[in-house]
C-alpha cells in the first residue's frame, strides 16, 4: 500500500477515535448531570413547587410578571400550572405523555423558558465540537461545545452547556446563532433529599431581554392529594413528554433568516409567532410596533418562511418565538 494512503487512513482513524471520544465525554456531563438534578425520579418523594418570574427588556408586555406552580406525586401523575395576567396554561401528564389546557402554538416563548428551567433538560446538543474546562465563579466547569444545523451547511445554532465540575450540576448554558445570543445561569443550587436543584435564575440575551427567577417554595409534600387534578383537563391536547427537543429548521435560503433577522423596512419591530406541526408560522403578532408600515412589513416576511418542525420525542410540535428585527 502506498505510504500516503497508509496515512491518510491513520489519520481518519485518529480523528473518527477522536470524534468519538468527545461525543462519550460528553453523554458523560449528560448523565452526571442529570442524575444530580432529577428531583423527579421513579424513586423521588412527592414534592410541591412553587416559583415566581420576571421578564424585561424588548420583549416586556403584559405577561413581566409570571407563576409557576408544580404538584408532584410520581413520574405518572404530576401537574404543572402557569400564569400571568393575560396567560393560563395548566399541563398534566404521565411518564410518557402530557395534556396541555391551551395551544402550544400561543404560547408565549418566555412560558417555554420557564418549562425549561423548571425541568432542567437537556436538549439535543448536536454535533460535538470539543469538551473544554473554562473557569466559573464557584470553580473550575466542564464545558460541551456543540453544533446544531439548523440549514445544513449554511446556518446552526451553538450550543454550549458548562457543569459544576465538583457536584456536576448544569450552571450555565449558551445558545447563539449569527444574530443572537442567550445566556442562561443556574444557582443557587440547594440539597433536595439525595439531589441538589436551582433555586435562581438569570438569562439575559444580546436583544437586551431578561428573566430573573426565583423558587419560592420547594419541599416534600406527603400529604392526601385529590386525584382528580391529575385527571387531562376537558379540551387539552395530547403531546409526548421531551427527554430531547429540536428546534425548528428553517427551509428557505433566501431573505433574512429568524436568525440573522437584518431587514430595514422591519428595523426595530418585534415579532412573536409559532411553528406549526406543519412547519408554517402561525399566530404571528406584534409585540413591539415602530408603526403600521414596518409592523406590516415584519409580519409579511415571517409570514413567507417555512420550516421542518420543531420534535419532542420525535413527534412535531408546534415552537414559539418572539424576536426583534434589526
Amino acid at each position: 500500500m502506498h505510504p500516503n494512503r497508509v496515512c491518510l487512513i491513520v489519520l481518519l482513524f485518529v480523528t473518527l477515535s477522536s470524534a468519538r471520544d468527545k461525543q462519550k465525554d460528553a453523554e458523560t456531563l449528560l448523565k452526571r448531570a442529570q442524575e444530580a438534578t432529577d428531583i423527579r425520579s421513579d424513586t423521588s418523594k412527592p414534592f410541591r413547587l412553587r416559583a415566581q418570574f420576571h421578564f424585561a427588556g424588548e420583549l416586556s408586555s403584559e405577561r413581566a410578571e409570571v407563576e409557576y406552580k408544580e404538584t408532584w406525586r410520581s413520574p405518572e401523575h404530576w401537574r404543572h400550572e402557569i400564569s400571568s395576567l393575560d396567560y393560563q396554561q395548566i399541563e398534566v401528564g404521565g411518564k410518557d405523555r402530557r395534556w396541555v389546557l391551551r395551544d402550544l402554538a400561543t404560547e408565549p416563548a418566555r412560558i417555554r423558558y420557564i418549562r425549561e428551567w423548571a425541568e432542567v433538560p437537556v436538549f439535543e446538543i448536536g454535533k460535538v465540537s470539543r469538551v473544554e474546562e473554562q473557569p466559573g465563579q464557584g470553580g473550575p466547569r466542564d464545558c460541551i461545545i456543540s453544533h446544531l444545523d439548523i440549514i445544513p451547511h449554511l446556518a446552526g445554532i451553538k450550543r454550549t452547556l458548562c457543569f459544576d465540575r465538583t457536584t456536576g450540576v448544569l450552571a450555565r448554558r449558551e445558545i447563539s446563532t449569527d444574530s443572537a445570543e442567550m445566556s442562561c445561569d443556574y444557582y443557587d443550587y440547594q440539597k433536595f433529599g439525595s439531589k441538589t436543584y436551582p433555586r435562581k435564575l438569570r438569562c439575559d440575551d444580546s436583544l437586551g431581554f431578561t428573566i430573573d427567577g426565583v423558587v419560592t417554595d420547594l419541599s416534600e409534600d406527603d400529604a392526601t392529594v385529590d386525584t382528580t387534578q391529575f385527571v387531562p383537563p376537558t379540551g387539552a391536547t395530547e403531546w409526548p413528554v421531551c427527554n430531547s427537543l429540536r428546534p425548528p429548521q428553517w427551509l428557505h435560503f433566501w431573505g433574512p433568516t429568524p436568525w440573522n433577522l437584518r431587514a430595514p423596512l422591519a428595523r426595530g419591530v418585534g415579532v412573536s409567532f409559532a411553528v406549526g406541526v406543519d412547519g408554517k408560522p402561525v399566530n404571528i403578532g406584534i409585540v413591539k410596533s415602530l408603526g403600521k408600515h414596518h409592523d406590516a412589513g415584519a409580519m409579511g416576511i415571517v409570514r413567507g418562511w417555512e420550516f421542518k418542525p420543531a420534535t419532542c420525542a420525535g413527534v412535531s410540535i408546534p415552537y414559539t418565538f418572539e424576536m426583534v428585527f434589526w
